[in-house]
């Protein structure tokens, strides 16, 4: 899944980045209103996480951006301005969840597997059964016919995206900016290597691999 974070102070963007990446998100950063607009207009993401006070405005200016260019991305206002009128504010403004700094790490990442979870917009449930493999989206388990898949982050992701978007062929370019983020090598072979480990993990022996390779164009589910 895709992030896009908004938010100026780079220490806790860094941490922030480090926290999600090590879930096996794929993180974008800026720190402004500006580059978060030219982000939402130009990128597709899953989650938005944003601040309020940015150097050059409000972060829930950008929320009428995100719902007109990716309407089925969830927002998650991450702030130091949690009195209960900005609160209502935020979420009246047309923020999913709103979360008040200083926060728990580990209530981050709650919310924001949440907010992925819900996928009500997009009608995705929270488990999907291809064949004997099932993925767990609100636990981020894999399991072939009951026995649980051991998988890393990444692949999870990468198995997770595939499956969201089931019967699309994917291009190496859209999982590397899905799974990977912005910053991945569009010329490397690490989709490939992915994909090669997984299906070591859920293809039986004699049986078709459950992704697929479609010439010219990437991989399907």
């Amino acid at each position: 899944m895709r992030i896009l974070l908004v938010e100026d102070d780079e220490v806790i963007a860094e941490s922030l980045m480090a926290l999600l990446r090590k879930q096996g998100y794929s993180v974008d950063w800026v720190g402004s209103c500006k580059d978060g607009d030219l982000k939402v207009f130009e990128e597709s993401y899953d989650c938005v996480v944003l601040d309020r006070g940015l150097p050059d405005g409000d972060g829930i200016t950008l929320i009428p951006t995100v719902r007109e260019h990716i309407p089925d991305a969830s927002i998650l206002v991450l702030t130091a301005r949690n009195r209960s009128e900005d609160v209502i504010t935020g979420l009246d403004s047309g923020a999913d969840d709103y979360l008040g700094k200083p926060f728990l790490p580990r209530e981050l990442l709650a919310r924001v597997r949440s907010l992925l979870r819900r996928g009500s917009r997009r009608g995705n449930p929270s488990r999907v059964t291809v064949g004997e493999i099932a993925v767990d989206t609100s636990t981020q388990t894999v399991t072939k016919a009951g026995r649980v898949i051991d998988v890393s982050p990444r692949e999870y992701a990468l198995l997770e995206y595939l499956l969201m978007h089931r019967g699309e062929a994917q291009d190496r370019q859209s999982l590397l900016e899905h799974v990977w983020g912005e910053a991945a090598d569009m010329f490397s072979n690490t989709v490939d290597v992915h994909i090669r480990y997984l299906r070591k993990k859920l293809d039986s022996p004699g049986q078709e691999s459950l992704i697929k390779t479609i010439k010219g164009k990437g991989y399907r589910i």
